[in-house]
């Protein structure tokens, strides 16, 4: 069995217009996103490994 996991930092910053701005950090990879709408969704395991 594959496991696939799947580790990003997700930065989300209100700019002075009130618009916001997300950077997405996942490892050796850096995007920045000046302008978004934000809906957040969020799924969690356990990990029992730790």
């Amino acid at each position: 069995m594959k496991e696939n996991i799947c580790n990003k930092e997700i930065h989300a910053y209100q700019n002075e217009d009130g618009t916001y701005r997300v950077e997405i950090n996942e490892g050796d990879t850096f995007v920045s996103i000046e302008k978004v709408d934000i809906n957040i969704t969020v799924y969690a395991i356990k990990n029992d490994k730790n």
